[in-house]
């Protein structure tokens, strides 16, 4: 019996219409095999000639009118249509994505069977393949994906929440574990390093064994002298006319007020020297300014000169008391070339409490010029420095060396999995956290070349791998566009998560090969995935709104097709990220 289903009636670049045979049922036995036309995503399949044929599928349904006869007179009759977008073309029996060949009007067109959709999604490596899940209205395949092409491209799992992201990062790491412990060959822990972004703490228990969880807030520290300027930028947030100059002369005297070689008396001196002979605006304020850094320096013979520094007026009572201060002055400093040894000075610092007396003696620094904008133009700037202290001084930016050590351990260990919990981080920091992070690995990779790959997944990507047009220097020095682009050649590979993806850095998702798409509804994330996704059409777009929880549009190089997916989980287990019962968090069980 055949698998004839109708013909061809119009052909579209994006669509072909069908007119379907005239049956109440569309069931066949074919081969020893029974099939079903059950409609919407329904592969069909068209002879073009002798060594071509067409792949399509069903994207919808309707009826309409047709005349009986060509008469003026003539009586309508209801047909059945089916339209279908092309998906790809045997050629000698080598399938390809995309159709080049085009079949008229008036063709057959067949229910594929089972051993044309064998051929199609049965890989030929199948030891180098893991498990994935079931393709809709095509259970019969056990749909698996090549190891190489998942992980060694760029990949996108995206979806409203509650439509089964967290689920499918967990059972695709979970296959990839499994396989590669199933596996006759000998795991290369060295080189297997996948590391998972946790945004909300719901990674931490669904494996058993070939993983490490780190607390981003409570088991780590950041070696604070391996930080750059772009990182303390991606930190501070300063602005970008007035603080920014501000910042990079900051970290200079912060690294001077750590070096216990540098006299920083000195220095101090010199200042308050030049505020004393430039400021001629403010007596009062000038006076206080120079008694608080007097009280620094901390030299009694200067400290009783300022006993005839007047408050009221903010001078001094005669002029040999101001000889005399000048003089003590000129003798505490040791060096008047402070401009040049601020220029060649570095930029790093071991403790985080420095930065706020560098912010300090940079302000002084432009105060004794006679700026005195620049405190009040910086204040916002010093708030996010002392927020940053008082949060993360005893914990991520602490001295703690084997916490050092831990965080050394989530990019250097022989664990297949290491999970960082950064739910405690706000958004800000986890945005710095993760670009330095991911700036080291980089760095690391350029420098050693080994073989040793990372498959780091960020959960939540769109609250940390944004587009951000609101702030073009954080942007400028985000390191997720640079591997994005670059990271491949150097075995850096992202995975991005996320229920926004409209707000995701619109050149990271355009550098993904790989996508794994969930319901999402909105129209803003639909329109930029549409932008972004080279490899699915207008349908699957739409699709994409009524997905059921667990389902999922499949599209990339490690897909022939572009197919739609249930993802099957293999362990059943408690689900961390699954919304509560509310019935059962109100409800208290009666017992009977």
């Amino acid at each position: 019996m055949s698998l004839l289903i109708g013909k061809i009636i119009n052909v579209y670049t994006d669509r072909i219409g069908i007119e379907l045979i005239e049956s109440s049922d569309f069931s066949y036995n074919y081969n020893g095999d029974s099939y079903t036309l059950n409609g919407i995503n329904d592969f069909i399949t068209v002879q073009n000639e002798y060594n071509n044929k067409c792949l399509l599928r069903i994207t919808s349904i309707y009826q309409k009118q047709k005349a009986l006869d060509r008469s003026e007179n003539s009586k309508f009759t209801d047909i059945n249509i089916a339209d279908a977008c092309p998906v790809g073309e045997w050629t000698n029996d080598v399938f390809k994505f995309g159709i080049t060949k085009y079949p008229m009007v008036g063709k057959n067109v067949y229910l594929a069977n089972k051993g044309e959709i064998s051929s199609i999604f049965e890989s030929a490596d199948i030891k180098n393949s893991i498990y994935f899940g079931d393709i809709v209205n095509l259970e019969y395949i056990k749909f698996k994906i090549n190891l190489k092409t998942l992980f060694s491209n760029h990949m996108a799992i995206i979806g409203n929440s509650g439509s089964g992201k967290s689920t499918t990062i967990k059972e695709i790491i979970n296959s990839l574990v499994n396989d590669l412990e199933d596996s006759n060959k000998s795991i290369n822990r060295k080189n297997i390093n996948f590391i998972l972004f946790d945004v909300h703490n719901e990674y931490s228990n669904f494996m058993q064994t070939n993983y490490q969880i780190i607390d981003a807030k409570k088991d780590i520290s950041l070696p604070l002298e391996n930080l750059n300027l772009a990182d303390w930028i991606n930190l501070v947030l300063p602005s970008v006319s007035i603080q920014l100059p501000i910042l990079k002369n900051s970290l200079k005297f912060a690294h001077l007020y750590e070096d216990v070689k540098f006299d920083m008396n000195s220095l101090l001196a010199y200042i308050v020297k030049e505020l004393y002979i430039n400021v001629q605006t403010d007596s009062v304020a000038k006076r206080q300014k120079i008694v608080g850094i007097c009280e620094k320096i901390n030299n009694p013979d200067l400290l009783k000169l300022l006993d005839s520094y007047n408050v009221r007026f903010g001078n001094f009572e005669d002029k040999d008391s101001e000889k005399n201060f000048k003089e003590k002055l000129s003798n505490l400093i040791k060096n008047n070339n402070f401009e040049r040894i601020i220029i060649d000075s570095l930029d790093k610092i071991k403790n985080i409490e420095s930065l706020k007396e560098g912010i300090e003696l940079a302000l002084l620094w432009e105060e004794r010029k006679g700026n005195n904008q620049v405190r009040p133009n910086c204040i916002t700037m010093m708030t996010r420095v002392e927020n940053i202290i008082s949060e993360y001084k005893d914990n991520l930016f602490s001295s703690n060396i084997n916490k050092i050590e831990n965080y050394k351990k989530i990019y250097d260990n022989e664990e297949i999995l290491t999970v960082v919990n950064v739910s405690e981080l706000e958004d800000d920091d986890l945005r710095f956290f993760a670009n330095f992070f991911l700036n080291q690995v980089f760095n690391n990779k350029k420098t050693k070349n080994d073989l040793k790959t990372y498959n780091i997944i960020f959960d939540e990507a769109h609250r940390y791998i944004k587009e951000d047009n609101n702030n073009e220097l954080t942007k400028s020095f985000s390191i997720f566009e640079k591997i994005a682009k670059e990271g491949r050649k150097f075995g850096i590979y992202l995975t991005i998560s996320s229920q926004r993806p409209g707000e995701l850095s619109k050149t990271v998702l355009s550098q993904c090969n790989n996508f794994i798409m969930h319901r999402i509804k909105s129209g803003i994330d639909l329109e930029n995935i549409k932008k972004s996704n080279p490899f699915i059409d207008e349908y699957q777009i739409n699709r994409l709104s009524v997905l059921p929880t667990g389902t999922a549009v499949l599209a990339g190089e490690s897909f022939l097709i572009p197919l739609e997916v249930k993802i099957v989980k293999k362990e059943e287990k408690k689900d961390e990220s699954a919304s509560p019962n509310l019935l059962d968090v109100w409800f208290e069980k009666k017992e009977i």
